[in-house]
């Protein structure tokens, strides 16, 4: 058991990014912070878009945040993605597409 005076932040990585955890972590008053994909779908001020649509440079940041998650919209979320690293991601043959960045996936902050 958690005592109720705990302040709780839940990290996890990109399987822990589900909306039925995010909402469970919710309601039991505690904070997550989780890495998830590249193709996620958030929406902000009614644009739908995937985080791969971003196009970011290494040392690139920015903070999404009050945006939807996923299809289902779950949220309002914090999402900051950044331009840290490159993966080479397989197309066909010889040819790749470089992907740059990482995305977390932050609980909005709890007004108290």
């Amino acid at each position: 058991m958690v005592p109720s005076d705990t302040d709780v932040i839940f990290v996890g990585d990109g399987e822990f990014d589900g909306q039925q955890l995010q909402a469970a972590i919710t309601a039991a008053g505690w904070h997550y912070a989780c890495r998830t994909a590249h193709n996620r779908w958030l929406c902000e001020a009614d644009t739908w878009f995937q985080l791969n649509e971003l196009w970011l440079q290494p040392g690139d940041q920015i903070i999404l945040s009050e945006v939807l998650f996923t299809q289902q919209a779950y949220g309002p979320v914090l999402v900051w993605p950044t331009g840290s690293r490159a993966t080479r991601t397989p197309l066909s043959g010889q040819q790749f597409c470089l992907r740059l960045g990482s995305y977390l996936l932050v609980s909005p902050p709890v007004s108290d």
